[in-house]
């Protein structure tokens, strides 16, 4: 019983903390025309093909959320022996290559200042409020 009590507890103050719920209910603000945008993060690279890209209002002065519709790619080739040898044993392949049409990116190291200023500066035109709106926006899952 004292383990149930804590569990509704936590999740009480979970819900009643204004981060959370800022991230949780922050409507797209920022759109741009994503042409080019390549993300390097150890051994992946995500690159931003064409598209739309979305950013939601910045949380304790971070950007946090980026949504993503159009073509992009990602490619992972691990680096170190273990890591290699996990996904080999899970995909039977040495290295990922996934094409994708829509993507939600959760970032906590200031993105925007860095890498997501990359690719050609003439891609990224400034989108009407109408076309913020139409980037696919999926109620949040329960993921089990």
């Amino acid at each position: 019983m004292l383990g149930l009590c804590t569990a509704v507890a936590a999740a009480a103050s979970v819900a009643a903390d204004p981060v959370y719920q800022a991230l949780r209910q922050a409507p797209i603000t920022d759109a741009f025309v994503a042409k080019n945008i390549v993300l390097h993060r150890d051994a992946g690279t995500l690159t931003l093909k064409s598209g739309t890209i979305g950013f939601t209002a910045p949380a304790m002065g971070r950007d946090t959320v980026v949504v993503f519709a159009g073509e992009g790619e990602f490619d992972l080739t691990p680096v170190p022996a273990i890591e290699k040898s996990y996904l080999k044993s899970l995909t039977d392949q040495d290295a990922v290559h996934e094409s994708f049409d829509r993507a939600l990116l959760a970032f906590t190291d200031g993105n925007r200042q860095g890498d997501s200023r990359a690719g050609e500066d003439q891609g990224r035109k400034r989108q009407t409020p109408g076309r913020a709106a139409r980037i696919p926006q999926a109620p949040p899952r329960k993921l089990e």
